[in-house]
């Protein structure tokens, strides 16, 4: 079994941090919490799981918004 950091989880599913916690605390993706941090179990789960590319979209244009300020 592989474990992976949500960083390495998001990077690997090509979208943020934040969108891996959220599918961890909504029962997508099977996780264990270590003190604070969670740690991501790379299986069927994981493999399966898509984020949702309209949310990942939507949170990028903010975030190039609030660049350009």
């Amino acid at each position: 079994m592989e474990y992976l950091s949500v960083i390495e989880a998001a990077i690997r599913k090509k979208c943020t941090g934040q969108a891996v916690r959220n599918a961890i605390r909504a029962g997508y993706l099977d996780a264990m919490q270590i003190g604070r941090p969670y740690i991501v179990k790379a299986n069927k789960s994981f493999n399966e799981w898509t984020p949702n590319p309209k949310s990942q979209n939507a949170g990028r244009t903010r975030l190039k918004k609030r660049k350009r300020k």
